[in-house]
């Protein structure tokens, strides 16, 4: 693979992002990229590939229409990309797409990729416990998927679930004892229960790896980012097997040290804050091959449209039951 100039933009003022900037992150990455393969431009007009790092749902409604009309978008159809993490993306421009699904999944024009966040640097400096005393964990709120409340029925001397949906208020009042708690759940497992949530994938997937356990992925419309060898870093789980995680961890628990090594080796290798640059370069790369045809951004297809407009009804209806409530 070549070099690959990167520009990278945002639509949006900073200033009404809440969450800290996608943009800076990746800057960061691209400072501290251990690889130095690809080039981080400052000027779109220089750049093989321009990539708009921020594409959230609540920032823009509807269907992204800050995105889909900018002006760098406009100029340069042919090199734009996204990243998207909604859980239910609506696919208007080529890119990275975390929960995009098997069914609506392009590997033309989408790279299925994990998060870009700088959250996860607290994984990467973590020290794992080198022999976890558990099999596996879960800590999370279990109501938002049924893949997820399936989870509360597991009985195991060595497993450890726990909903903690309804601590959301505690959460605001002592976060740090949260993040602790849940850090801990982490690593002190060999085997990280990484049920899929609204959207297909799961931040704990990479979490896991990051501090060395083997994430276990449950959700069947997940598809795995590209350049390592998932069977050898991940143990994957059809939905409606949960009931049986028990039995399926314990028979893969002699392998569990060197799946965990894997991950961790891969995460560092392609997803940590020194590596993800690189390995984005690599995708655009992929992405923009010469003689690629524009991207006809302006035309959501049907099945994300329609996805799109069901987590729009969803949201409508959450927020008017909170209403009537009070």
């Amino acid at each position: 693979m070549g070099q690959v100039k990167i520009a990278l933009h945002s639509v949006y003022r900073q200033s009404d992002i809440a969450a800290p900037s996608r943009l800076e992150f990746l800057r960061q990455c691209a400072a501290a990229d251990r690889w130095q393969k690809h080039e981080l431009v400052a000027d779109a007009d220089d750049a093989d590939a321009v990539l708009i790092t921020e594409a959230w749902r609540h920032f823009d409604r509807p269907f992204y229409a800050s995105i889909r009309h900018a002006e760098v978008v406009r100029r340069y159809p042919d090199r734009v990309a996204v990243y998207c993490d909604s859980d239910i993306p609506c696919s208007l421009l080529p890119g990275f797409y975390p929960s995009i699904t098997k069914w609506t999944f392009d590997p033309s024009t989408q790279v299925a990729s994990p998060y870009f966040t700088p959250l996860m640097s607290r994984f990467e400096r973590l020290q794992a416990v080198a022999a976890p005393r558990l099999l596996y964990s879960f800590r999370g709120t279990a109501r938002n998927s049924t893949c997820r409340r399936r989870l509360l029925s597991l009985r195991h001397p060595r497993g450890s679930v726990q909903d903690v949906g309804a601590d959301w208020a505690r959460a605001t009042a002592d976060r740090p004892a949260m993040e602790r708690e849940y850090l801990r759940s982490l690593t002190d497992a060999k085997f990280v229960l990484c049920p899929r949530g609204k959207g297909a994938s799961s931040f704990r997937i990479f979490e896991a790896m990051a501090v060395g356990r083997v994430p276990v992925v449950i959700s069947d419309a997940w598809v795995e980012p590209p350049g390592l060898d998932w069977t050898t870093s991940s143990i994957r789980v059809a939905e409606a097997d949960v009931l049986q995680l028990p039995l399926l961890l314990e028979a893969a628990e002699p392998r569990w040290e060197s799946l965990a090594a894997a991950a961790e080796r891969a995460y560092r290798d392609l997803f940590s804050t020194s590596a993800l640059f690189g390995w984005i370069g690599d995708q655009l790369e992929r992405l923009f091959e010469p003689g690629r045809s524009a991207f006809p951004t302006m035309r959501p297809r049907a099945r994300t449209l329609a996805a799109e407009v069901g987590e729009e009804a969803r949201v409508l209806g959450r927020a008017l039951r909170a209403w009537l409530t009070g």
